[in-house]
C-alpha cells in the first residue's frame, strides 16, 4: 500500500518568474477557447450545462463532478495554483533544457533515446514561444481530461456517484484498493485517452493543419511534468494490483505514448505529420521529450534520491507489470459498453478501447470548426 500523497502548494519563489495574474488570465483564455470548440455544442445537444469554477486555493488541484441540486449541471473546478504551477514548469524546464542537456555528461543518454543531435530547444522555437505553447497545451489537456470524465459519465461508475473525480488526491486518509481502485484507474486512463486525442487536434489547428515535431515534443514534455505533479511524493512501483485513485504516472505515459503513435500513423492523420518521418521518428520525439522532462523533474525535486520508475517505465524500457495490465484490461472491457452507451462527447472512438491492438481504432468525431477547416 502506498503512502498517502500530500497536497503540494506552489513554491513562492516561482513568482520571481511567474506573473500569477497573467498566468491565470492566459489559463482562462485557453479554457474558454476549449469550451467553445470542444464543449458547447455537445452540452447543448445533450440538454446539459457546464460551469468552470476557478478556486482560490494555491494548491495544485482540479476535479470534475455534478451539481447535487441539478443533475443536468456539470462542474469543472480548477485551483488558482494550477496555472502558476504549469507556467512554472514550462519556464523552468525550458531554461534547464537550454542550459543543461547540451553537456557531454548527457551524451550517452541521448544516444540511447534517439535524436542525439537535439541538445536544446526543438528547432524553430525560441524560449518565449516554447513556454507559451507548453503552457497552453498542458492547460488545454487538463481541461479536456476533466471534461472527458463528464462526457464519459465516470461518476456513474463510482460507489458514490456524487463524489467529484479529483486529479490530485481525492482523499489523503483513505487509499483505494481492489475493484474500486481498478475502476478509478481505468477511468483515468480513458480520460487521458480522450484528452490526448482532442489536444492533438488542437495542435493541428495551431500549426496550419500539421503536427509539428517541436509542438509534439512540448506537449509530451508537459504531460511528463504534469503527471509527476499529480504524485507529490514520487512514483509508486508498478505492482500487480491497483492501489489509490490514479494509475502510476509512468503507466499513464506509457499508454499515452502508444495512443499518440497509433493516432499519428492512422491513414486519415498521417498526411498531417509530414515533418515526422515515420513511426521511428515519432517514437524518438516522444522518448526524447519524456526522458528530458523526467531528468529535469528528478534534478529539481528529487536531488540525491534514486531515479524512479518514471524514466524507464514511460519509454517502455521497463516492462509494465502484466498482471496490472490484465486487471485494467478486464475492468475496462467490462465497463466500456456502459460508458459508450452514456457518452455524449465527440464519438465513441474517444473512449479508450483496450481490445483494439492498435489502442485507437478510428479517428474520433471532430468539432464542426475543425471539420470545416479541413474541407
Amino acid at each position: 500500500m502506498s503512502a498517502p500523497r500530500k497536497r503540494v502548494e506552489y513554491d513562492p519563489s516561482v513568482l520571481t518568474h511567474v506573473d500569477a495574474e497573467a498566468a491565470r488570465r492566459r489559463s482562462v483564455e485557453v479554457v474558454e477557447w476549449a469550451r467553445t470548440h470542444f464543449s458547447e455544442k455537445k452540452y447543448a445537444a445533450a440538454g446539459r450545462r457546464l460551469t468552470v469554477r476557478w478556486l482560490p486555493s494555491w494548491t495544485f488541484d482540479a476535479y470534475a463532478g455534478g451539481d447535487a441540486g441539478d443533475p443536468a449541471h456539470d462542474l469543472i473546478s480548477i485551483s488558482s495554483g494550477v496555472p502558476i504551477a504549469l507556467h512554472d514548469d514550462a519556464e523552468t524546464f525550458l531554461k534547464w533544457v537550454a542550459k543543461e542537456i547540451g553537456r557531454s555528461f548527457y551524451d550517452e543518454v541521448y544516444k540511447n533515446v534517439g535524436l542525439p543531435r537535439m541538445r536544446g530547444l526543438p528547432p524553430g522555437l525560441d524560449h518565449a514561444n516554447a513556454v507559451d505553447r507548453m503552457f497552453r497545451l498542458t492547460m488545454a489537456w487538463l481541461y479536456l481530461h476533466e471534461q472527458a470524465h463528464l462526457f464519459q459519465r465516470h461518476g456513474n461508475l463510482m460507489l458514490d456517484s456524487s463524489q467529484a473525480i479529483e486529479e490530485f488526491a481525492s482523499d489523503d486518509t483513505i487509499v483505494l484498493t481492489g475493484r474500486t481502485a481498478a475502476v478509478r484507474h481505468a477511468c483515468e486512463l480513458s480520460a487521458d485517452h480522450e484528452a490526448a486525442v482532442l489536444t492533438l487536434q488542437l495542435m493541428m489547428l495551431a500549426d496550419e493543419e500539421q503536427i509539428q515535431p517541436g509542438t509534439l515534443w512540448l506537449f509530451f514534455a508537459g504531460l511528463t511534468c504534469m503527471f509527476q505533479r499529480f504524485y507529490g511524493v514520487g512514483e509508486r512501483p508498478i505492482a500487480h494490483e491497483a492501489v489509490g485513485s490514479h494509475p502510476p504516472p509512468s503507466y499513464r505515459m506509457w499508454l499515452t505514448q502508444k495512443l499518440v503513435l497509433s493516432y499519428l500513423m492512422h491513414p486519415k492523420v498521417a498526411p498531417r505529420v509530414r515533418e515526422l518521418e515515420g513511426i521511428r521518428h515519432i517514437q524518438a520525439v516522444l522518448d526524447h521529450a519524456n526522458v528530458t522532462a523526467a531528468m529535469y523533474w528528478n534534478a529539481r525535486y528529487r536531488t540525491g534520491q534514486p531515479v524512479d520508475d518514471f524514466l524507464s517505465g514511460a519509454g517502455g524500457l521497463k516492462p509494465v507489470d502484466k498482471a496490472y495490465q490484465k486487471l485494467i484490461f478486464d475492468t475496462w472491457t467490462a465497463l466500456r459498453p456502459e460508458v459508450a452507451a452514456g457518452h455524449f462527447g465527440w464519438g465513441v472512438d474517444a473512449i479508450l478501447d483496450l481490445q483494439d491492438p492498435a489502442v485507437l481504432g478510428a479517428r474520433p468525431e471532430l468539432p464542426d470548426s475543425e471539420e470545416a477547416s479541413r474541407s
